[in-house]
C-alpha cells in the first residue's frame, strides 16, 4: 500500500511539474524594435509562403505583414490551391479577422533588415510561448528566404538550416501594428 502512496505522489509530481514547464511564463523577446529605415523590401503589402504537405494537396499559407516601426504580425490560411487561397484570403485578411488575431501574442514580433540580411523573432505557440529568431536573405524588394531557425532562450539546440521563400503580395488595407505584446 505504501509503495502506491508514493507511486501516486511522485505521478502527481511529475504531472504538476510538467504542465509547469509547458504553461509556465512565456519567453520574453531577446531583440528590440527597432525602426526600419531601409527601403529594402516593400512595405505597402503583405509577404506570402505557402508550406505544402509532400501530396501539395493541403497548403498552409504564412502571411507577414511587416511594418516600418520593425513590428512584424503573422497569420496562416489554410487552402488546398492557389483559386481557394484567392477567395480564402479576402475574408482571412477581413477587418474581423485580423482583429481576433490581433489579440494572439504569437501573431506578434519583431524584424530588422541590416544590409542584405533579415532577422525576426517572434512568438511559437506550444502549451506557452516560446521565440525563435529566424535569419536570412533580402533578394530583392519582393522576396526574401529565410535560412536559419534557432531558439532564442536555448543556444545549446543550435540552429537549424530552412529554406523558406516569401514572396510580396499588394494590399492597401493593412492592419495596425499596435499592439500590447511589444514595447
Amino acid at each position: 500500500m505504501d509503495v502506491i502512496k508514493s507511486f501516486i505522489g511522485c505521478a502527481v509530481v511529475l504531472l504538476l511539474s510538467s504542465c509547469f514547464l509547458v504553461t509556465g511564463k512565456d519567453e520574453k523577446l531577446t531583440m528590440d524594435r527597432v525602426p526600419n529605415d531601409s527601403r529594402k523590401l516593400r512595405l505597402d503589402g503583405y509577404f506570402i509562403r505557402p508550406s505544402c504537405d509532400s501530396k501539395k494537396q493541403d497548403c498552409i499559407y504564412n502571411l507577414f505583414f511587416l511594418f516600418r516601426n520593425g513590428i512584424l504580425f503573422t497569420t496562416g490560411v489554410v487552402a488546398f490551391d492557389k483559386k481557394q487561397l484567392d477567395k480564402i484570403r479576402d475574408s482571412t485578411l477581413s477587418k474581423e479577422f485580423i482583429s481576433r488575431n490581433a489579440n494572439v501574442k504569437f501573431n506578434w514580433g519583431v524584424y530588422q533588415i541590416e544590409g542584405n540580411n533579415i532577422v525576426f523573432e517572434k512568438w511559437y505557440h506550444s502549451g506557452k510561448n516560446y521565440t525563435y529568431v529566424k535569419s536570412g536573405l533580402v533578394l530583392n524588394d519582393t522576396t526574401f528566404v529565410i535560412l536559419s531557425s534557432k531558439r532564442s532562450h536555448w543556444p545549446e539546440e543550435g540552429s537549424e538550416e530552412v529554406k523558406e521563400t516569401y514572396h510580396f503580395v499588394e494590399f492597401h488595407n493593412k492592419p495596425d501594428s499596435t499592439t500590447v505584446f511589444i514595447e
